[in-house]
Order: C-alpha cells, then sequence, then structure tokens
C-alpha cells in the first residue's frame, strides 16, 4: 500500500536531488509513456512527475515492446527530453542498431562505428570525433534520444556491455535504484561527473536514509541494504505478519538485496547490528538479493553470472546453481531472436552469426549448435568459462 503522501513526497525529492541539466517547469519537457501505469516507476514518470512540472506525456501504442513494435517511431515524433527505460528496451535499441549496421552498404559508416565503439577507443581521437558527427548524432535522431537531458535505466539489473556500448554512441544511461516498497526510487545517477559513477545506482535522494547490515556474505563489504523515508509504503493489504517483516521496529525498510557503499571506511559490525556512517557522498551498488544465495558457502551467484556474460558476449542469460551441490554449475543460453509476441526463436541474433563466423562456425541456429554440438562453439563457452575461473582463483567466499 503506497499513500499519496508517499508518491507527492517522492516526486518532489526527485526534483530537489536533481543536477545540471534540471528538468524544468512550464511545459516544456516532454516524455513517453509505454510501460503499464500500475508499475511504479511509469507512475512516478508519467503520471505525478507531469502534474508537478507541467511536462507534455505522449503514449505509445499497445505494440511498443513485440519485436517490431513503434516505440522507436513515437520516440522520433515526441523527442523526449527524459526518458526511462527498462534493460529490455535497450538490449532492444542496442540490436536494431546493430542490425542497421550490418546491414548497411556504406562502407563508411561501418568504419566510423568500429572506430566508435571500440572499448580502448579515446574519446578525444579525430577517429572518435568524426564517428561522432557522421553516425552517433544520427543514431540518436533514430532512436528519438538527441533531446533528452537524462536517460535512466532501473527496474532490473542490466548488462554492463550494454552501458558501455550506448556510451560508445555518446548516449549515456544512468541507473537508478528502487523499490515498489519505496515508492520506486531510492537513488539515482545524474549526468554530472560528481553525480555518477559507472555500474552504481548513484546517490540516494535527498531526505531518505540508506544502511548494510551483515547478511552473510563477506564480498566488497557487502550487506542487506536497508531504506527508511518518508518514501517507504505503509504495509502489505492484509497482510500484517509479511508487513513487520519487511519493516522493523525502527522504521528501516528491508529490501531483501545485497549491496555496498563505495566511500565507508568504517567496518562492518557483525551480524545484523546497523553500521553507522556519514553517507552523504556515497555511492549505492547492488550485487544481488538474499534469496539468490547459494547455501552451500553463501556464494552470491550475480557477479559470476555477469562476468562470464561479459567473457562470452553471445549468451543471452547465465544462471550459475549450486545449492547442495559439491561445485557450481551454470545454465547458459544463447542470444536469439524473439516473435512480435516477445517470445523467443530458434534463430540467433545477426551479431551471433557474426561472431561464430570468426570462430569458424556456420550455425545460424539455436537447435544446430546444440545438435551438432559445435565444437568452435563449445570450445569457446569453455574458454571463457576457464579465463573467468583462472581471473577469480576459483576460490570460495565465505
Amino acid at each position: 500500500m503506497l499513500s499519496h503522501d508517499n508518491l507527492t513526497w517522492i516526486t518532489k525529492a526527485l526534483m530537489d536531488t536533481q543536477q545540471e541539466p534540471k528538468l524544468t517547469c512550464g511545459g516544456q519537457e516532454r516524455s513517453v509513456s509505454y510501460l503499464p501505469l500500475a508499475h511504479i516507476s511509469e507512475m512516478i514518470a508519467d503520471i505525478y512527475l507531469p502534474i508537478l512540472i507541467g511536462s507534455t506525456v505522449y503514449i505509445a501504442q499497445p505494440d511498443t515492446l513485440k519485436e517490431k513494435g513503434s516505440l522507436r517511431h513515437t520516440m522520433k515524433e515526441a523527442k523526449p527530453t527524459f526518458f526511462f527505460g527498462v534493460p529490455r528496451v535497450w538490449e532492444r535499441m542496442k540490436t536494431m542498431v546493430d542490425e542497421h549496421v550490418a546491414n548497411s552498404n556504406n562502407p563508411i559508416v561501418k568504419q566510423c562505428f568500429r572506430w566508435g565503439t571500440k572499448r580502448d577507443h579515446p574519446e578525444s581521437g579525430w577517429q572518435y570525433a568524426i564517428a561522432k558527427i557522421t553516425v552517433f548524432k544520427q543514431v540518436q535522431k533514430k532512436a528519438g534520444l538527441h533531446m533528452c537531458k537524462h536517460i535512466f535505466v532501473g527496474s532490473a539489473p542490466m548488462h554492463q556491455a550494454t552501458f558501455e556500448f550506448f556510451k560508445s554512441l555518446n548516449i549515456s544511461i544512468l541507473e537508478l535504484y528502487g523499490l515498489t516498497e519505496c515508492s520506486g526510487l531510492h537513488s539515482i545517477n545524474f549526468k554530472s561527473a560528481t553525480q555518477s559513477k559507472p555500474k552504481s545506482c548513484g546517490k540516494q535522494l535527498n531526505g531518505v536514509e540508506t544502511n548494510i547490515i551483515k547478511c552473510g556474505v563477506d564480498e566488497h563489504n557487502c550487506g542487506e541494504v536497508l531504506i527508511r523515508g518518508r518514501h517507504v509504503f505503509m504495509g502489505y493489504l492484509g497482510m500484517e505478519k509479511e508487513t513487520r517483516e519487511a519493516i522493523d521496529d525502527d522504521g528501516w525498510l528491508h529490501s531483501g538485496d545485497i549491496g555496498y557503499r563505495d566511500d565507508v571506511s568504517k567496518a562492518f559490525t557483525y551480524r545484523c547490528e546497523i553500521m553507522q556512517a556519514n553517507i552523504q557522498d556515497n555511492f549505492l551498488y547492488i550485487t544481488g538479493r538474499i534469496k539468490e544465495l547459494i547455501s552451500v558457502s553463501t556464494i552470491n551467484p550475480n557477479p559470476i553470472e555477469n562476468r562470464i556474460k561479459t567473457e562470452i558476449p553471445f549468451l543471452s542469460n547465465v544462471v550459475v546453481i549450486g545449492d547442495n551441490r559439491e561445485f557450481l554449475t551454470c545454465l547458459l543460453t544463447l542470444k536469439c531472436t524473439t516473435n512480435d509476441d516477445g517470445e523467443t526463436t530458434d534463430n540467433l541474433q545477426p551479431q551471433v552469426i557474426k561472431m561464430f563466423k570468426k570462430l569458424d562456425s556456420h550455425c545460424r541456429k539455436v537447435s544446430e549448435v546444440c545438435d551438432t554440438k559445435d565444437k568452435a562453439v563449445f570450445q569457446e563457452i569453455a574458454d571463457g568459462i576457464g579465463r573467468y575461473n583462472m581471473e577469480s582463483g576459483a576460490r570460495q567466499v565465505y
């Protein structure tokens, strides 16, 4: 249950916390509504915030999130000045850009794209400058993002490679963090150099509190993230027991998320004693969920999964399992296309087929890889996992 005060307060807190370039009142701002309005992020971004600042909201068509949906057309028409995208939207945009460049008959476009998206390429170099003029500005316009002051992602983790891809296109996607139980928002990054850090969920909003408690994970000072403030919900309707489990006697909301802050110098107190520290300038990082911890040795699988996906870029999902097992195992899926209903197909994504060709594999379907046990693909997967094991030392985390 969220009160009217919860929602109006969090909207005002967002405006009070924001950094340059700021959203302004008076009708100049524009946004695109495409998620269900029952979604807390959509409710704040496209109902309460527009009411507060008097902005214009463009309503997307029902087919927006389908494989060939109309979101990009709505974006080009609306030219939003701020935009919130769930990871699925950004992954789809990335796929569209990759396919557009791959299908282009213009060798200059392809070369400029390769120049600009090299991870080790300096952004001040002349090659990047040419790519920015000839390709990246056009990509921003085609995506409808060229007028955006702030571009956000939230609601679920997004792969770091996707952040880096859009960053190389001169599109900075800023991560935020929140739960429905805290009115959808608790910490946020802004464009300012002092107000954003890669891989972080930003700084807490003005007027809220954050604490970390020990929860069995001794990894980079990680613990459960606790939240307190006027944005914390009233409770679960008709579920008093669950409400008491979520909000303790001191008013702290137990998020169930594992995280840490980067500038905390004081040592953790053990078990569930709350660590007191000045966190005014701290950035919050979320690394996983308590319920996802592998009980064999309290291992957090999320960093492992993310690292394997980085090592093997043609994987769409990695799920590490280990409960009641002597060793960890992972389930892997390949990146494939989806149909108009958002269901996965047997066809591999174009960029995956391109990667496979470099491995001397001619597979174009997931079934072909599995049925033939393609040696090149299987070896690349084994090598990627091997690189992770070497880097981590395959050590246990207690």
